[in-house]
């Protein structure tokens, strides 16, 4: 079974996540060996988006969800963690998991996790709770 190619991309400017294939304005092209996306402008030509953050499907998670770089998952006991690429292991890996800021492959992982979000648009739940 193949892999599907998908990717979004974070557009700090406009506070606004884009899907690759579901936008009306936006292009997402590969080109030169890397993805770019471009907007359509007003004088009827196409603008470079060169501030996105692009980010890789990866899967699905225990509900069918679509997993890409940068989400936040859970896992059965509701322990919140980011999922990103790491240059060190090669591999997608999961990063702030217990508090843990270390790196750890995501095909280690013991359990079940579930999509809750991403960093972007749900930055808060990442935040640690301390209980005094």
């Amino acid at each position: 079974m193949r892999q599907e190619i998908k990717y979004r991309a974070w557009d700090n400017v406009a506070e606004k996540m884009y899907y690759c294939g579901e936008e009306d304005v936006i292009c997402f092209e590969v080109e030169s060996g890397r993805i770019k996306a471009t907007e359509a402008s007003e004088d009827n030509g196409y603008e470079e988006l060169a501030h996105l953050k692009y980010m890789q499907y990866l899967g699905k998670d225990i509900n069918e969800n679509d997993l890409y770089d940068q989400d936040i998952c859970e896992d059965e006991n509701g322990n919140r963690f980011l999922i990103m690429w790491s240059d060190y292991f090669l591999s997608w890996c999961y990063i702030e998991y217990l508090g843990d800021l270390r790196e750890y492959p995501l095909h280690d992982f013991k359990g079940t996790y579930r999509k809750v979000g991403n960093k972007f648009d749900n930055p808060e739940l990442l935040e640690i709770e301390v209980v005094e």
